[in-house]
C-alpha cells in the first residue's frame, strides 16, 4: 500500500480502494523513532496484504543507514546480496551490471546506474537516489532506500511499494 497521507491532530490517515475495497489506516508517533499502525477499515486483502497480514502494531526505526535524501554512496551498493525474504534470489550489482540469480542459476544481467536524481522516465516526482536498471525491452527503476556495508533496501518506482531487502554476502 502506498500513497499520500492525511495529517491531523499528529494522526497520519492513508485510504486505498487500489485493492478492491477500502483500506484506511492511521499512523500514530509514539516517540521520535516509533510509529503505532492501526487498521481503521478493510482487511488485509483490501489492503493490499498477503493473506492474514495485518499490518497493525508499533515500528520502530531500527537504523538511520544512509536514508537522508542525499548521501548514499554509490560504491556501496557494489556487492553480492541475498533477499532477507527469498534466499534463493540474490541480486549482485558492480561494473555496470544489474545481475538476478535463482538458486544460483543467472535469471537476467541488465546495464544499470545509480543517479543522485532520478532521470524523468523513472519518475516526475523529484526524488533522489536512484537505481536504474535496463535491457533492450525493459527499464527498472528502483529508489535506494538505505545501504551500508550490511544491508540493501530498494523499492521499485512504481511498484506496490513493499522494500526489497537484502543481506549482503560480499
Amino acid at each position: 500500500m502506498e500513497g499520500a497521507a492525511k495529517i491531523s491532530g499528529g494522526v497520519a490517515l492513508i485510504e486505498t480502494n487500489e485493492f478492491g475495497g477500502t483500506c484506511a489506516l492511521s499512523l500514530t508517533p509514539v516517540d521520535s523513532v516509533s510509529v503505532r499502525v492501526e487498521t481503521l477499515q478493510g482487511d488485509p486483502a483490501s489492503c493490499g496484504f498477503g493473506n492474514g497480514v495485518v499490518p497493525d502494531g508499533v515500528y520502530k526505526l531500527e537504523s538511520t543507514a544512509t536514508t537522508s535524501m542525499a548521501g548514499i554512496d554509490p560504491a556501496q551498493l557494489n556487492g553480492i546480496w541475498r533477499s532477507t525474504i527469498d534466499p534463493t534470489y540474490e541480486l549482485a550489482i558492480g561494473e555496470g551490471k544489474f545481475t538476478e540469480y535463482n538458486r544460483g542459476e543467472k535469471v537476467d544481467e541488465l546495464a544499470c546506474e545509480f543517479h543522485q536524481n532520478c532521470p524523468e522516465p523513472c519518475s516526475k516526482e523529484e526524488l533522489n537516489n536512484c537505481l536504474v536498471a535496463w535491457n533492450v525491452q525493459d527499464t527498472f527503476c528502483y529508489k535506494v532506500i538505505a545501504v551500508d556495508l550490511k544491508k540493501l533496501e530498494l523499492s521499485l518506482i512504481g511498484g506496490t511499494g513493499r522494500s526489497l531487502l537484502f543481506e549482503r554476502l560480499k
